[in-house]
């Protein structure tokens, strides 16, 4: 199975778009060490493969519906892509951003629940990383979020600036923020507008944190 190639990098910076009025918050999770784990696996049939994925994406895509969020046509085999559509608030709500690092963590937080389904049906276990943030078009979020994902710790979690700013405030009590890289678009480490990247730790085991604010 071909792996899907990353889209190119394309990040929007919040001094040139008014990123309260961001109308794309994109979460995306992508399975570590992909092709090392589903080349012997393919050995034993098509249907231990499909199990494999269908495990993920089902208990991926139900975590990100709880949200709010919806698939997208840029998840497929290896990673699933969500989109959360930001309807009509005031910009000084923070909701919907709150929600879509909620629903990352829960993620995170689905892995051992998950693996055991894996042990049950027989498979190897799984682990993955995940990435968030958001921006005014979805192509350039989208975009974003293939990129950043790679620097996140098997089952961890990173966000982009973009969505840094626009939660941390109000959200530090309940989570730790640590920039752990800038991301460059040019691949020159000395250009003017490095792009960081945050990885995210909970404060606290509190379950409660990782329910839709909306409930």
């Amino acid at each position: 199975m071909k792996r899907r190639k990353d889209k190119k990098h394309i990040v929007e910076t919040p001094k040139e778009h008014g990123l309260t009025d961001a109308k794309y918050l994109c979460v995306l999770v992508d399975i570590s060490n992909y092709t090392n784990v589903i080349s012997p696996l393919s050995f034993q049939g098509s249907i231990k493969v499909q199990k494999y994925h269908s495990i993920f994406i089902n208990t991926m895509e139900a975590i990100a519906r709880n949200f709010g969020g919806v698939s997208s046509k840029y998840g497929g085999g290896d990673k699933v892509v969500s989109f959360f559509p930001k309807k009509s608030k005031p910009s000084s709500d923070k909701t919907p951003f709150k929600d879509v690092l909620r629903c990352g963590l829960a993620m995170q937080a689905a892995h051992d629940d998950m693996n055991k389904k894996y042990y049950e049906e027989d498979l190897p276990p799984m682990n993955y990383r995940i990435s968030a943030d958001c921006g005014k078009i979805e192509r350039q979020v989208a975009a974003t979020c293939f990129n950043i994902y790679k620097k996140a710790p098997p089952n961890g979690m990173v966000i982009g600036e973009n969505l840094y700013d626009m939660i941390n405030n109000s959200f530090e009590s309940d989570y730790h923020f640590t920039k752990i890289y800038e991301y460059h678009s040019d691949k020159n480490e000395h250009s003017q507008d490095p792009y960081p990247i945050y990885l995210i730790s909970r404060n606290d085991d509190n379950v409660l944190a990782m329910q839709p604010s909306r409930l």
